[in-house]
């Protein structure tokens, strides 16, 4: 039996069934095999290796406790893992690697971190007639945007890219407070030195966390926001490895995540993670929707349908029906010339709206029409678009010509930013990659806007020649 075997799981597994740890500590069997091998199950590993030993120390610190417990757990393991091995000569001891365990000081969370995250969602009643309206508002775009700095928040300016998430989109609209505001948070640029600003705004947030019930001790900074950040994607379930590949650097509260190596992430597992957390948060964001209509409803017969006035629930409601201009000569007078409004997407109305408002305002509609959710399922979520997605399309929308193209399919595609595997064709069999644009042989572009797993919009931009391009840098 090779060395490579010993390690293997499930070797493990069959060593332990077998009996032959019946002389063991009866902490060993009780607790330190049990706890290690629920850890492997819910990672996914094959093997006792240097990755999976610290997964283990991560998740036995995650459930509080110490890290003296932690050092004999992994010691008895330590032991048990030699007497399996009777290959003494293999030269290979996955424990040897995780020495630094033993030489640093690390604790478990902190409890106040989960009772601070629990308080935070009382920021969300804040409008702008509190004095730390603004304040408020920072603090939320910190927390939805985890690796954005203090520097990043007092730089802010309208136009700026933002990460795409419902929720920041919110914070950046609410605070147009003037057409001549050039900085998304007015925290006097300017004014005063950022240096300055910057220790003001620590002092600011901290004073109005705490107003919220919130207890920091002595200590307070960005990392706060971070390890409250980290709490939540952890009850999101999200893994380790990936908080360690958003995060960027590993806050004091949660020292012990840096034995663990970080997740290489692409921008769209990076965003579905950040708007995960950021919904769990707070999911009372205004959002794009897209609803199809009955045959023979029209975007005026909804309008018409819905309660107006002061006491309308949806004031915030707003409508996007994209249509082009048709100019064609009368069928009676061909001298006179007819003009038409022609929808690009018959039948596909979008609207802006807060997503808890979502489902009772569909009911009011009744049968007129029905809205796109992310899967077929009737118990599935309403699928939104994002500004960022919404904005591009509408861009593009204004830009269209009559020989462009625009359709819905219904049927799953690759699209940009989508993990795919090639299935055949040769040489790229079984191999993984992300899509990162679609390109057509003609030299134009396709743009694609989901409305749900299986429907999207599809256009084609048009055609440049490669020769015309040049790097704007």
């Amino acid at each position: 039996m090779t060395s490579n075997q010993y390690c293997n799981i499930s070797y493990f597994e069959q060593f332990v069934e077998s009996g032959k740890i019946a002389s063991c500590p009866r902490m060993t069997a009780e607790r330190v095999i049990p706890s290690f091998l629920a850890c492997v199950r819910r990672n996914g590993n094959k093997e006792i290796s240097d990755r999976s030993i610290r997964l283990w120390i991560v998740d036995m610190l995650l459930k509080g406790m110490k890290q003296t417990t932690c050092r004999r757990y992994v010691y008895a393991l330590r032991s048990l893992y030699r007497d399996m091995n009777v290959d003494k000569h293999s030269g290979y001891d996955p424990f040897e690697s995780v020495k630094e365990f033993t030489e640093y000081s690390y604790k478990s969370p902190d409890k106040r971190i989960a009772d601070n995250l629990s308080l935070l969602r009382r920021l969300l009643k804040k409008d702008r007639k509190d004095s730390d309206w603004i304040i408020s508002n920072v603090i939320q775009y910190l927390f939805y945007n985890v690796d954005a700095s203090l520097e990043d928040v007092v730089s802010l300016r309208f136009g700026d890219i933002c990460i795409n998430c419902p929720q920041t989109d919110d914070i950046v609209e609410s605070m147009r407070l003037s057409p001549q505001q050039k900085y998304v948070f007015p925290i006097y640029q300017g004014k005063k030195r950022n240096p300055r600003i910057i220790s003001d705004l620590i002092v600011d947030m901290k004073t109005t966390l705490r107003s919220v019930g919130m207890d920091f001790g002595n200590s307070f900074s960005r990392e706060s926001l971070t390890e409250m950040w980290i709490a939540s994607a952890l009850g999101c379930g999200i893994s380790v490895s990936e908080i360690r590949g958003i995060i960027p650097s590993v806050p004091s509260g949660f020292a012990f995540l840096s034995l663990i190596e970080p997740s290489e992430i692409n921008e769209t597992r990076k965003t579905e993670i950040v708007n995960l957390v950021a919904e769990t948060f707070n999911d009372k964001t205004i959002r794009w929707y897209v609803m199809k209509l009955r045959t023979g409803v029209t975007p005026d017969d909804i309008t018409g349908s819905l309660p107006h006035g002061d006491n309308s629930p949806y004031k915030e409601l707003s409508f996007y029906y994209p249509v082009r201009k048709n100019v064609r000569r009368n069928n009676k007078d061909k001298k006179k010339m007819v003009t038409r409004m022609v929808p690009y997407l018959p039948g596909l109305l979008f609207f802006r709206l807060r997503s808890d408002k979502v489902g009772k305002f569909m009911s009011g509609i009744g049968n007129m029409a029905w809205c796109y959710r992310r899967t077929n399922s009737p118990d599935s979520p309403y699928s939104y678009i994002t500004q960022h997605e919404m904005t591009r399309f509408q861009r593009h929308i204004g830009k269209l010509t009559s020989d462009i193209e625009i359709e819905l399919i219904n049927h799953r595609q690759a699209n940009i930013g989508d993990k795919v595997k090639i299935n055949g064709g040769g040489l790229l069999d079984g191999m993984e990659g992300i899509v990162r644009e679609i390109c057509n042989t003609d030299g134009t572009r396709t743009y694609v806007l989901r409305l749900s797993e299986t429907s999207f919009i599809r256009w084609n931009d048009i055609r440049v020649e490669e020769a015309f391009i040049e790097h704007a840098g």
